[in-house]
């Protein structure tokens, strides 16, 4: 009860005087502790559990889990998983472990360990599970491994998740590599063009940011405001630097950068 209330002091007073401890006070304990960020006391309490042969539920795992992610303790976290893991307490991770777990892999790159997350998720059969393979996908994609996120979810059928992956790679600098991506996809909309024509425009490659907006207008999408500042962008910054390229003939476009 003191430790839901927040009041974790007076929760380790009365754990301390109690004759006997269950798995539900040990974990109480440390869902308290690393609720508030108290990871010493936290890291302290799972040390005790383990010397007294008492485990972390799911519950109280995702919670300390959880906690060190958002709280940008990623190798903390994945250690966590990675002890779990060791001393065979399985139970103690289900799916919302794994996808934390993924999310901190993504953050600091951390693409073997990833891999032997997503081998865990196989052999727990999360790996069906949507959120699982988008983080998956995010996983192999931040690691510049297209391969493996075409594996995990061939996912250049879903645009939203491919345009994220274009956008990504134009913004890292990686423009060739976005395009490739953007090639793979069996269709585009204006996000996915404009993710690609400003990662050309930051480039200064007027050519392919010409091809690339002709193709979008041959295809039948109009730009609309943010593709507008996008070009508009994209002429102010080029016009002079590659002359007459971009003086191409679909008059509306050129009408739209210079009257906008």
């Amino acid at each position: 009860m003191y430790a839901k209330c927040g009041a974790v002091d007076n929760a380790r007073k009365v754990f301390d005087e109690m004759p006997q401890r269950d798995i539900v006070s040990w974990n109480s304990m440390v869902r308290g502790y690393s609720s508030q960020g108290r990871w010493d006391q936290t890291s302290e309490f799972l040390e005790r559990m383990r010397l007294e042969g008492f485990e972390l539920n799911s519950v109280t795992s995702n919670t300390i889990i959880c906690g060190l992610v958002y709280s940008s303790n990623h190798r903390e976290a994945l250690t966590l998983i990675s002890q779990t893991r060791q001393r065979k307490a399985i139970s103690a991770l289900d799916s919302v472990s794994l996808l934390l777990g993924l999310k901190a892999c993504s953050v600091i790159r951390y693409q073997t360990q990833g891999k032997e997350i997503h081998g865990l998720a196989i052999r727990s059969n999360f790996d069906e599970l949507e959120n699982i393979r988008n983080a998956l996908i995010t996983l192999y994609s931040k690691c510049h491994n297209i391969g493996y996120a075409r594996i995990v979810h061939g996912f250049e059928h879903y645009l939203p998740i491919a345009n994220s992956i274009v956008d990504m790679y134009c913004k890292s600098g990686r423009v060739s590599v976005a395009h490739k991506v953007f090639n793979m996809m069996v269709g585009h909309d204006k996000i996915s063009y404009t993710a690609l024509i400003a990662g050309y425009s930051s480039q200064r490659k007027g050519i392919a940011v010409r091809k690339l907006i002709n193709e979008m207008i041959s295809q039948g999408s109009e730009p609309d405001q943010i593709m507008i500042e996008v070009i508009r962008s994209v002429w102010s910054r080029l016009r002079n630097h590659v002359g007459c390229l971009f003086a191409w003939n679909h008059s509306s476009v050129a009408a739209l950068v210079q009257h906008g």
